[in-house]
């Protein structure tokens, strides 16, 4: 009798054992949940495959996962006179999740055609429009559709590390398929990516080479495969947006100027419109009493409060600077204004930077339909 009670005993404790074990689980899984959701997704496979005719194109049918973004300074080039190890020690990692649609494209699934009534805008471009270190849904082009009046669905069709040339054939096999009615074309800074990789050897010419030969035949070869990009999609009665290069970084900035430039001239040559986001963030600025004052090389960086000036930075220019600006202006720019606020490194907007790319594209979308 005895026997069976202390069985009784012992399997009711084990019973009871086993359940305070699967209660704790729970609750420290409620609390990984709470803390840190991140840490219940999967990470995410490979994105990119390649392509044979347009080079690489993402993985489709790729669900909420979790990629790693790098925050923080990318390279020296970009601070002239700071330290590498001072970038490096202030980088940092954050995760952003990423799904793609069956067809391959970043965001939820599409049909192959346009609904009746509906206008379709394809966001084509590098991983700014990719949308490289937000969430889902966080992108500009995905913002859009939520700023645009009426019947409208935008397609994030941007690639990571996209260039003018591979831009080209993604609009003739991948994008002219969706039938959008306006595409909106964001490339340029890959172009000229070689001029920011003092690290990689084989992006940069070789020294029989002179790198403003270099430059020049890459904008030459920029300029021509962004004007037949606007042939192609005329000819296929497609409305072409340009954008012109959306970056922090101010490295190299006479060839980010060029290539601005380049977009500028070509949009008012073909007619078509563009939308020049190379002053989103000095245009910021301004909203919040900062401005950048040039003369010659002098530079200044000034706060107006209540209509009265103060200076909170004054320097000069060196002359052999490729940039154009003081050392001491980009470090305040990219403190104060970069990384704080609209980017998350040199050329990633962050999700406070793609809304206001957002809303000044939806304003000028509208303006030109008018």
């Amino acid at each position: 009798m005895n026997r069976r009670i202390h069985v009784k005993l012992a399997t009711k404790f084990k019973i009871a054992t086993v359940m305070f074990i699967a209660m704790l689980g729970c609750a420290v899984a409620a609390m990984i949940l709470r803390s840190s959701p991140e840490a219940l997704l999967q990470p995410c496979p490979q994105l990119l495959q390649s392509h044979p005719t347009v080079g690489v194109t993402l993985r489709p049918g790729v669900r909420d996962c979790m990629r790693m973004a790098t925050v923080g300074p990318r390279s020296s080039r970009s601070l002239p006179a700071v330290d590498i190890q001072d970038d490096l020690e202030r980088r940092r990692q954050v995760p952003f999740h990423v799904s793609t649609n069956s067809l391959g494209f970043r965001g939820p699934e599409i049909s192959q055609d346009p609904a009746p009534g509906v206008t379709r805008i394809a966001c084509v471009g590098d991983s700014v429009t990719y949308g490289y270190g937000v969430d889902n849904g966080e992108d500009f082009c995905s913002l859009l559709q939520e700023r645009l009046p009426g019947k409208v669905e935008t397609i994030n069709v941007g690639i990571p590390g996209q260039s003018s040339g591979m831009m080209l054939e993604y609009l003739r096999a991948k994008v002219l398929p969706l039938r959008p009615h306006i595409v909106i074309i964001s490339v340029g800074i890959n172009d000229i990516a070689f001029l920011r990789a003092p690290n990689r050897a084989a992006m940069r010419p070789g020294p029989e080479q002179n790198m403003h030969d270099v430059l020049k035949a890459q904008l030459e070869q920029f300029e021509s495969n962004l004007r037949m990009a606007v042939a192609l999609l005329r000819q296929h009665k497609i409305r072409p947006v340009l954008l012109t290069p959306i970056t922090a970084s101010f490295f190299e900035y006479s060839a980010i100027h060029q290539i601005s430039a380049i977009t500028r001239q070509l949009g008012q040559a073909a007619k078509a419109q563009v939308v020049d986001l190379n002053g989103l963030l000095l245009d910021k600025e301004k909203e919040n009493g900062v401005v950048l004052e040039r003369a010659g090389a002098s530079q200044k960086i000034i706060r107006y409060k209540d209509s009265r000036p103060e200076v909170l930075i004054s320097a000069r220019a060196m002359p052999d600077t490729d940039h154009g600006y003081a050392a001491e202006i980009v470090r305040y720019l990219h403190d104060h204004i970069v990384v704080q606020q609209l980017f998350l490194d040199d050329c990633h907007p962050s999700r406070a930077g793609h809304s206001l790319v957002a809303h000044g594209l939806a304003a000028a979308l509208q303006a030109a339909a008018q």
